[in-house]
């Protein structure tokens, strides 16, 4: 399945705001939450990829492959993390 643009930038979003707690500090660093993907899904993506992918830094948009990204959505669809729903992201596709 191919994710258009909105469900991209709902997918970013979210693990931005997973990352910062609720008063906007970093749970941990970029490899912190590289390792609890992997932890979570069995796929390891690059701590950089990642960071660039969240943080887009200088503007510069990198996205991920298919594979991390679905990677990305079980992350945050996981029952321990409920960041993301299923439900969310196919009405990002839709609008």
């Amino acid at each position: 399945m191919a994710y258009g643009e909105r469900q991209i930038d709902l997918i970013r979003d979210r693990l931005k705001n997973y990352k910062d707690d609720p008063s906007g500090e970093p749970r941990g660093t970029g490899q912190d939450l590289s390792n609890e993907i992997s932890d979570k899904t069995g796929l390891r993506m690059s701590d950089e990829a990642l960071r660039i992918f969240v943080h887009r830094p200088g503007g510069r948009v990198r996205v991920p492959t298919e594979e991390n990204l679905r990677a990305l959505i079980s992350f945050l669809t996981h029952p321990e993390i409920r960041m993301l729903s299923p439900e969310e992201l196919r009405d990002a596709g839709t609008s």
